[in-house]
């Protein structure tokens, strides 16, 4: 889930859609639903700082370990980046002059939904971040990939960082 001004948007997790709001005098109000390929679990959204046009999308499916930007004036998928690993959510870190940085987090496969197989037992959870640069012309050029940690724990969670 994100904000932009009395904007938010979250997302569908099972559909892998988005749905927008406006909170409008102390109601809210539906905007609209987007729902741009056929991909599902749709993880994480967050406007991206400065193009108030674009939200970077976590997938977390098995067969749609990704992210995307879309372009919310046109309604299209700008960028997408496979991963290797379940994207879960990203945060943006501002370095100044107007630069910004993505770290990304992903996971390992653990939903089992109850039923873990003798054959193919749950996995030892571990996390993995990616760090983004995010260029000035994301609309035209695609975040690049900075640095990769991988190690114990669980990432599921980010959040933007306001100096």
């Amino acid at each position: 889930m994100d904000l932009q001004g009395d904007i938010f948007v979250v997302t569908n997790f099972f559909q892998g859609s988005l749905s927008f709001y406006e909170i409008r005098s102390s109601r809210i109000q539906f905007i609209k639903e987007l729902n741009l390929n056929s991909f599902i679990y749709a993880h994480g959204v967050r406007f991206i700082p400065g193009h108030p046009d674009l939200v970077w999308v976590s997938y977390c499916g098995s067969d749609n370990k990704c992210i995307q930007i879309i372009n919310l004036r046109t309604e299209s998928i700008i960028h997408h980046i496979p991963f290797d690993e379940q994207a879960q959510d990203v945060a943006s870190i501002g370095v100044g002059a107007g630069r910004l940085r993505a770290p990304q987090v992903a996971r390992t496969p653990h939903i089992s939904e109850g039923i873990v197989p003798k054959e193919r037992p749950l996995k030892k959870m571990y996390a993995t971040a990616y760090l983004f640069d995010v260029p000035a012309e994301i609309a035209t050029s695609p975040p690049v990939l900075l640095d990769k940690w991988h190690g114990k724990g669980h990432l599921d969670a980010g959040l933007r960082y306001a100096s």
